[in-house]
């Protein structure tokens, strides 16, 4: 036992005394020597661990307070054999020299470790651009460490971008060109999103442009409608105070009479006829009466009492009752010889077709035969999140679904839908005709037409839009029209009937 400890102490601490005698007791005198043991109680200690002798138990004491690296004690070694201050900082400088290199080895191997690592990939990029820079001294292309030899012996070959770091000045200087780099591609990518949100407000601002001056075109062209349609009721008006014309409610009774012999009205500018006294007499009647369930009007399914007419007063907005009811007027309209024939949907179609899509309503027309064999426009009345009216209009001549709106432009996704349902009808009613999407076009709403200024005539808008594009006349109504056709409408709906 005390040669084997003999060994091990002049193994670690080197030779401890010129003796050479095996003798343990003489081993541990060396030991005791060289380790500057002078206490007699430990020498005893020793000699009776040697010759068999138990030792006796070792009352726990409270380890002493370390105030020095050299009081420490470490693994049991006494405290002669520990690191200086200077000899500790040393290892320590040397263990991070040797765990930086690690992570180099590790980063060759594209085994990304930290932030650290990431800041060399960065070094090692900007080596394979600037290849010939002076920063050879610390990155070079052409060294790396030899497997078979020390950290600080270097081999030429072309497999690693980096050297190792020899001391901490060149660790300080690999963090600094790294950091440098770092904020480079920061300000670089600083300066790309500035110029990114440059070209978006750039091109935001050729867009409105391009919006205001389409407006302006719009507003002109509105001007000078505005001016025809007042230069045109100037000459009504001097034609008529030479030759009276009848009243509209004359006109209307003498149209119904004509609709059973299948005669169409004749009347010259019969969209903008002036009203007379007797029609004015015949408005207030219907909307100023004391009884609001008095019924005026009853065709089609559709019933109207004199709360459903008073939505026809000035800035009211249309309840849905009058919109069906006026569409149904020009689909009944459209059987008299000459004039396109029109089948006309009810605002609750829409409503279920936008978002069950149009399998919901197929049954709808399942009595009506082959809608697009026998009729020329398809009407289909929307109500907009139950607060806006619209219409979009099928042309089934030049296979075209189109979309009017008095208040927003646009409308492609109401267009997609009704197309939708167009090709499903299409396909169900006639499967002997492929249905072609491709020769298929789309309308939608356009700012240069007829627009309203308020948010209360959207109904009346739809309902004139939709008489006039079926007749497929010119749309040359404005805002200012607005009060004469709710008026003319309340008439239309007395006599169920339009001209």
């Amino acid at each position: 036992v005390g040669t084997s400890r003999y060994e091990s102490y002049r193994t670690e601490c080197g030779p401890m005394s010129n003796s050479k005698d095996p003798n343990p007791l003489k081993a541990t005198n060396c030991i005791r020597i060289s380790s500057g043991f002078d206490d007699s109680s430990q020498q005893y200690k020793r000699e009776q661990h040697l010759r068999g002798v138990p030792r006796p138990e070792k009352e726990k004491k409270t380890p002493p307070k370390i105030k020095s690296a050299k009081q420490a004690p470490r693994n049991g070694t006494p405290a002669s054999f520990l690191d200086s201050d200077e000899e500790l900082s040393q290892r320590l400088t040397q263990m991070s020299l040797n765990a930086l290199n690690a992570k180099i080895d590790a980063f060759t191997d594209d085994v990304p470790l930290d932030a650290q690592t990431t800041e060399l990939s960065l070094l090692q990029q900007e080596q394979h651009v600037e290849e010939e820079t002076d920063s050879s001294e610390l990155f070079s292309t052409d060294w790396v460490p030899s497997s078979t030899t020390t950290s600080s012996t270097f081999v030429h070959t072309r497999t690693s971008p980096f050297r190792k770091c020899s001391s901490s000045g060149e660790v300080d200087e690999c963090v600094r060109i790294c950091r440098n780099l770092s904020a480079e591609a920061q300000r670089d990518n600083e300066v790309l999103w500035n110029l990114q949100a440059q070209h978006e407000r750039t091109r935001g601002a050729i867009k409105r442009a391009t919006a205001e001056k389409e407006r302006e075109e719009a507003r002109a062209r509105r001007v000078d409608l505005t001016f025809e349609m007042h230069f045109d009721n100037i000459l009504r008006k001097l034609v008529q105070s030479v030759k009276p014309l009848p009243s509209l409610t004359t006109l209307l009774q003498k149209q119904l009479a004509q609709n059973a012999e299948g005669i169409p009205c004749t009347a010259k500018n019969k969209e903008l006829l002036p009203l007379q006294d007797e029609d004015r007499q015949e408005i207030s009647i219907a909307l100023e009466g004391a009884d609001q369930r008095e019924l005026l009007a009853d065709k089609w399914g559709i019933t109207l009492r004199r709360s459903d007419m008073r939505t026809l007063r000035p800035l009211t907005w249309l309840n849905d009752e009058v919109i069906n009811f006026y569409i149904s007027m020009v689909s009944e309209r459209s059987k008299l010889p000459g004039l396109p024939s029109v089948y006309n949907f009810n605002s609750f179609f829409m409503e279920k077709l936008r978002p069950q899509g149009p399998k919901a309503v197929l049954r709808w027309t399942r009595k009506s035969g082959n809608l697009f064999q026998k009729y020329a426009y398809i009407v289909i009345p929307c109500n907009v999140n139950k607060s806006h009216w619209t219409v979009a209009i099928v042309d089934v001549k030049r296979k075209r679904v189109e979309y009017y709106d008095s208040l927003y432009p646009g409308g492609r996704d109401m267009l997609e839908k009704v197309l939708d349902w167009v090709e499903l009808e299409w396909t169900t009613k006639a499967p002997e005709d492929p249905f072609d999407r491709t020769e298929w076009t789309i309308k939608p709403a356009l700012d240069t037409e007829p627009h309203q200024n308020n948010s209360c005539d959207c109904g009346i808008f739809t309902c004139i839009t939709t008489s006039w594009r079926v007749q497929e006349k010119e749309l040359r109504f404005t805002q200012a029209d607005m009060e004469y056709f709710r008026k003319r409408a309340v008439l239309e709906i007395i006599n169920t009937t339009l001209l």
